[in-house]
């Protein structure tokens, strides 16, 4: 019965997403009664709307709508294609079986440690995200057939600002069998060029100095580099935005 009346709390809220000039909904009664399968159903006896012949306030919602517009297919080296897009929360299965596929050199770069399994939890973080104030990007390819999934998910790029959204902190980490195809700067092209629209003043990420790929990556993108005085084996990497000059946040990936 439960899991009804959530169902039905979660398609009134899309329609309140959907349809901005929405000011009230009335359902009275709303019933819970059994149907002809067996199971539990939700029966609304009587519904009113009202409805603002006005514009919508664009900032009417607590949290940012999904930013469509930003999707974009891109080509790789291979001749392959890529959907390139933000992060959705019904991403989560596919980011699991994505990080299932990493190997233990990628987990230690991308997390400073052999981090072989996410919680549920942890990943509800990844891919539930407030748009205004955090990026996370990733890309998708058609599944091998029997896999379960109609897409896989072959690389990740996200970052989350200050509460002033003047300094970004990175992460990026990309398929084994999609690396060497320019993927994993495409995707840091499309973080960069976000940021930049957004008024981000710099992107920063701390990569260990032993990640001879991303450090290559994060030069031919104009980043400064230097070893980070806490750690020896970490490099601090910086991308200036914007030209007036900022301090280095030392947030850490």
């Amino acid at each position: 019965e439960l899991a009804a009346v959530q169902t039905a709390l979660v398609k009134l809220s899309e329609i309140v997403v959907e349809i901005p000039e929405l000011l009230e909904v009335q359902i009275d009664p709303l019933m819970l009664e059994i149907s002809l399968s067996g199971g539990p159903c939700l029966v609304a006896g009587n519904a009113r709307a009202l409805v603002s012949l006005e514009p919508p306030n664009p900032r009417r919602l607590a949290l940012a709508q999904y930013p469509q517009e930003l999707e974009e297919v891109m080509a790789l080296r291979s001749g392959q294609f890529v959907l390139v897009r933000p992060i959705r929360p019904e991403d989560e299965p596919a980011h699991h079986s994505f990080y299932s596929r990493l190997s233990h050199q990628d987990r230690m770069w991308r997390f400073f440690s052999d981090k072989k399994e996410i919680s549920h939890s942890e990943m509800q973080w990844y891919t539930q995200i407030d748009y205004d104030r955090e990026f996370a990007f990733i890309a998708t390819a058609p599944s091998p057939s029997g896999n379960g999934q109609e897409f896989d998910t072959v690389g990740w790029v996200g970052g989350v600002g200050d509460p002033e959204n003047e300094t970004l902190e990175f992460g990026l980490v990309v398929d084994p069998a999609w690396k060497n195809q320019g993927l994993g700067k495409a995707l840091m092209k499309k973080l960069i060029e976000c940021c930049r629209a957004k008024g981000a003043r710099e992107i920063l990420g701390m990569v260990m100095s032993d990640n001879k790929p991303m450090l290559g990556l994060c030069r031919s993108l104009g980043f400064e580099a230097h070893r980070s005085p806490d750690d020896f084996d970490v490099t601090e990497v910086v991308l200036r935005l914007q030209e007036d000059p900022v301090r280095v946040s030392s947030l850490a990936l």
